[in-house]
């Protein structure tokens, strides 16, 4: 084998080589990231499930406020109610003397 023909041999070793070890790094790196993702999609999954479960919770309370707002409602119009007719009565009172 001549000189030119070993170094360029050695010289494609050597890139051979060079392109191996990148290889390496790439899959280490691809791994690394697949691993990221994988953690990124378990907490995005785990944030959308409290997502909704604040959603639910949002619209119970709203629920229960309409509820608690209608019970103040039909307290104050029996409240009302209640002395209209006594004011009915009196006048019906005052009417019948």
């Amino acid at each position: 084998m001549n000189k030119d023909a070993a170094t360029g041999l050695a010289a494609l070793e050597y890139a051979v080589n060079q392109l191996l070890e990148r290889m390496n790094a790439l899959k280490a790196e691809n791994d690394r990231l697949k691993q990221a993702l994988a953690e990124q999609h378990s907490i995005s999954t785990s944030q959308q499930g409290e997502i909704n479960q604040l959603q639910t919770e949002i619209s119970q309370v709203k629920t229960a406020k309409l509820l608690d707002v209608a019970s103040t409602d039909v307290k104050e119009a029996r409240s009302r109610i209640d002395s209209l007719i006594r004011k009915v009565d009196r006048c019906i009172s005052l009417i019948n003397a």
